[in-house]
């Protein structure tokens, strides 16, 4: 069989011995984990008695649904999102979720750019939302599925004198067909999708694409925008990459081929990573409106209200125009 590459061998082998540290993880796995911060969700939220903070997650599956009141708690989480040593990568989520307030009341005040701890603050923020995303979950599991297939075909069609061979040495059978020779390939897959199934691939990768996105947002500029009128609206895969050609904005591209990325930090507050210039700006209301479209559009199912807004009637005229077709 084909050999890979040295460069691919040694990869391998650190994604093996990373798998086997966390392995050892003795600390309670975390179950409900937040895919939105519980620090940024409160941004958007209003204070409710006994319910603490609030929001009105309005059901993009369910439109005709009235939002109803719900605690933080109950907002931006997924049960299992990265099931394999869960209790570590919360902490490492914790170290820039609890720096958080203060780089962004330093955005509010408008001396951000006086702090370089808080400019790298709001970056590592930008790329741990792009990274601790529904999107990206769902990308790495379409990739995977992808990869099992081309490596089905490939199995079944360059290496059939090997898939022969491994059926006899197995069952003492000669290969009866393609069937033969499918089922084979099949149980060869099978014995390396361990990490796979439990999550382990999926933790570590998450990881080091936090690193990566952490050091291509870093080396760029920051915006800190403003909406001239009306205010951001916060969906459950709340940071975009977009790309911006000829007037008109997309979305949800690789970080490398995007222009910008874009993060609500409050209803009067946009963070933009990957930025020409380190600046505050203020935008004019059709591009508020088309950044919360683009919210709506990303979003695997919620959103997120702000109580008494007003912005419940945008969502719904979006999506009475015509937007998110899925």
């Amino acid at each position: 069989m084909q050999q890979s590459s040295p460069d691919a061998q040694a990869q391998a082998r650190r994604q093996r011995d990373r798998i086997e540290e966390l392995r050892a993880e003795t600390d309670r796995p975390v179950v409900r984990q937040h895919v939105v911060s519980e620090v940024l969700l409160k941004r958007f939220a209003v204070p409710h008695g006994s319910q603490g903070h609030v929001l009105h997650p309005f059901d993009l599956e369910h439109p005709e649904r009235d939002p109803k009141r719900t605690g933080l708690r109950g907002c931006g989480r997924v049960d299992d999102f990265v099931p394999f040593a869960s209790a570590s990568l919360e902490k490492l989520w914790h170290q820039v979720e609890n720096r958080l307030p203060a780089a962004a009341h330093a955005a509010e005040r408008g001396d951000v750019f006086d702090h370089d701890q808080h400019v790298l603050v709001l970056k590592d923020f930008i790329a741990l939302h792009l990274v601790r995303s529904l999107r990206y979950r769902a990308l790495h599991e379409r990739i995977l599925r992808e990869s099992i297939a081309r490596l089905r075909l490939k199995l079944v069609t360059d290496w059939t004198q090997e898939l022969r061979a491994q059926m006899l040495r197995r069952t003492g059978l000669h290969a009866a067909g393609p069937g033969g020779l499918l089922a084979t390939a099949d149980d060869l897959i099978e014995a390396h999708l361990d990490i796979y199934r439990n999550g382990a691939d999926l933790r570590i990768r998450i990881e080091d694409m936090f690193e990566k996105a952490k050091t291509v947002i870093r080396a760029a500029r920051l915006q800190v925008a403003m909406p001239e009128a009306g205010e951001f609206i916060l969906g459950d895969v709340p940071a975009m990459t977009i790309r911006q050609d000829r007037g008109r904005m997309t979305f949800g591209m690789a970080l490398g081929d995007s222009t910008a990325v874009v993060l609500p930090l409050g209803p009067r507050l946009l963070l933009v990573g990957r930025s020409p210039r380190d600046e505050a700006l203020t935008l004019d209301a059709p591009t508020v409106q088309a950044l919360n479209g683009l919210q709506i559009e990303a979003a695997h199912r919620y959103i997120y209200l702000r109580p008494r807004s007003g912005t419940e009637r945008f969502v719904r005229d979006y999506l009475a125009a015509g937007g998110r077709q899925r």
